[in-house]
């Protein structure tokens, strides 16, 4: 760090502002990087997401059991931009079909549909990689029935309470 540098612990002691990419932050909004490179809390967004991509971060980097390295903030940021990108490709093509017909005659698939597909592929892969869905929390060795009771219990306050007609599978040995 260069000597006219301040700490992030410094500017909280001293209670000034961090400028962090043109930015001016309160240092508390900023989490910490221990020293094995976990974040301390779920991030806060960068300000230059979109309002929807910005959602899609939170819903990410809050998910059941996310433990997140630094290095995994970027590929948070892909996966939130890719899943935004997909939803608002779904939003235009809501209602429409998902072919036309070209001039000869021959079926066209929806250029909406496309965008869509694609974003999606991409944000599965993402989430693959950051241990969203239950192989990849098997394989990257993520407790599956801490994952899937917090995913109920997430499941449950998106239902306003309401359990949702969904059953629990009958592998896991969780409590609900």
């Amino acid at each position: 760090m260069p000597a006219n540098r301040k700490s992030i612990e410094a500017h909280r002691r001293d209670g000034t502002k961090v400028r962090v990419n043109g930015d001016k932050l309160d240092p508390d909004t900023i989490p910490v990087i221990e020293a094995g490179g976990r974040v301390d809390g779920p991030p806060p967004a960068p300000s230059h997401l979109t309002d929807q991509e910005a959602a899609a971060w939170d819903q990410i980097v809050t998910s059941a059991d996310l433990v997140l390295d630094k290095g995994d903030l970027t590929v948070v940021e892909l996966a939130a931009t890719s899943l935004a990108v997909a939803r608002r490709a779904l939003d235009e093509l809501n209602g429409r079909n998902l072919t036309s017909e070209s001039a000869r005659g021959a079926p066209v698939i929806d250029s909406a549909f496309r965008v869509y597909a694609e974003a999606a592929r991409i944000h599965m892969q993402l989430a693959d990689r950051l241990g969203l869905n239950p192989s990849a929390r098997a394989r990257l060795g993520i407790d599956a029935a801490r994952a899937q009771k917090a995913m109920r219990e997430e499941l449950d306050a998106v239902a306003g309470g309401r359990r949702p007609a969904v059953r629990p599978s009958p592998h896991a040995d969780v409590e609900g």
